[in-house]
């Protein structure tokens, strides 16, 4: 088997998995699962942001990595604000869990939606 076959069969079982990880909920709502696939924290960052450990929140270091390898450059300031209230008011349905307001108990466990939304 050549190298190019071998990257496309382990894409496909990646893409398979991570299929079968979007259809459960349990996975889902799992802080550690979200910061592996959404940051390049590491084992040990992971465990101890989610534990409540660090001075940033799950969110937080998600938007952080997501902020810092954006494809395009950042608008002026006023259109930066904007954005920011757009992703707040869509980020309550974002899967994490959680709105952007949600700092209680360090941002970084995540609990149920109160309004069952």
């Amino acid at each position: 088997m050549n190298n190019r076959q071998h990257v496309d069969q382990r894409r496909q079982g990646l893409e398979d998995f991570l299929r079968k990880v979007l259809q459960n909920a349990l996975l889902l709502s799992d802080s550690s699962l979200h910061l592996f696939l959404q940051s390049h924290l590491a084992a040990a960052d992971i465990d101890a942001c989610v534990s409540g450990q660090t001075k940033y929140s799950v969110e937080e270091a998600i938007h952080k990595f997501a902020l810092m390898n954006r494809r395009f450059p950042e608008e002026d300031e006023e259109g930066k604000k904007d954005h920011d209230a757009d992703y707040d008011s869509e980020s309550s349905s974002s899967g994490l869990g959680h709105s952007s307001d949600d700092s209680s108990s360090h941002g970084c466990k995540i609990s149920p939606d109160p309004q069952g939304s």
